[in-house]
C-alpha cells in the first residue's frame, strides 16, 4: 500500500496499491471458491481514517507531512 491521489475518500488521505508485493504459491479456482468467505458489503471494505493514516505511517513509511499534504489535496479536489 502507498499514498494515493484519488479524491473519493470521505476524510483523510487516500490509499493506493503500490508496486511491492509478496510472492505466494498459486491456488486453484476450485480451492479458492471452497475456502473463501462471503462477499464483503461496501461498508465493510472502507478503511477508517485513523487506520489509513497508521498504515501509511508505519507500513508504507510515508511521512506525516506527506499524509497531511495528500489529505489537503483530496479535500481540495472534492470541493472542485
Amino acid at each position: 500500500r502507498t499514498l494515493g491521489d484519488h479524491p473519493c475518500v470521505s476524510s483523510g488521505a487516500p490509499v493506493a496499491l503500490g508496486w511491492r508485493y509478496n510472492q505466494y504459491d498459486g491456488v486453484s479456482v476450485d480451492e479458492y471458491e471452497k475456502t473463501r468467505g462471503p462477499a464483503l458489503q461496501k461498508e465493510q471494505m472502507r478503511i477508517p481514517h485513523e487506520v489509513r493514516v497508521q498504515m501509511l505511517l508505519e507500513q508504507a513509511q510515508i511521512s506525516a507531512r506527506e499524509v497531511k499534504e495528500a489529505e489537503l489535496s483530496a479535500q481540495k479536489a472534492r470541493k472542485e
